[in-house]
């Protein structure tokens, strides 16, 4: 891979990196290329890393803007060409429940089957006796320090059973997964019998 390393102007804490992907590594039409981008000080006295995740090969461009302008860095790009999106793999459960309200829960993606990095999940919902599920839902931003997300849904209908499902969404266009496990048949409590 071809790196050319640059500076924007005068300011030394940005720094902008080109590439050249070669087109053998992304020649499946199927397949996702992750490109990452480590960077490390290599001078300073407290060490000063990170990364960037990019799946958009035509993106052949990136702006650093946090260095510290005293350090010299070390760059490093890694490609890696996998063929799936991610796959959530876990059924949501429900902790709160009143008359017209459920507080759903889920995990994270557990990175096990499709691509990273999943930035959305989805979290449709659906009234059990209903066989199709409905094309709106729930957004709700990944982020890498989450170990559980909850949404308190509303409103929902009295002493009514209701179906949830958790997409993980990928970056870029139709990077929507497979849909996780339904967690079916949750109850909504009958009117006046909140606990």
């Amino acid at each position: 891979m071809n790196v050319i390393a640059e500076v924007d102007g005068e300011d030394q804490e940005n720094v902008k990196i080109s590439w050249k992907v070669p087109t053998d590594d992304i020649s499946c039409s199927s397949c996702v290329t992750v490109l990452t981008i480590f960077y490390a000080s290599i001078n300073l006295e407290t060490l000063h890393e990170g990364k960037f995740t990019k799946t958009d090969p035509s993106n052949i461009s990136l702006t650093f803007t946090d260095l510290k302008s005293e350090g010299n860095y070390s760059i490093q790009m890694t490609l890696a060409t996998s063929g799936g999106l991610p796959e959530y793999q876990a059924a949501p459960t429900v902790i709160h429940v009143s008359s017209d309200s459920l507080t759903v829960n889920w995990p994270p993606w557990d990175g096990v089957i499709g691509t990273p990095p999943v930035v959305e999940y989805r979290l449709f919902t659906k009234e059990s006796e209903s066989e199709d599920w409905p094309s709106t839902f729930i957004t709700v931003n990944s982020s890498d320090d989450q170990e559980m997300y909850s949404v308190m849904m509303t409103p929902f209908e009295p002493d009514t059973e209701y179906d949830f499902r958790v997409t993980a969404v990928r970056e870029g266009p139709n990077g929507d997964g497979t849909p996780g496990p339904v967690l079916i048949r949750t109850k909504t409590y009958c009117r006046g019998k909140e606990i």
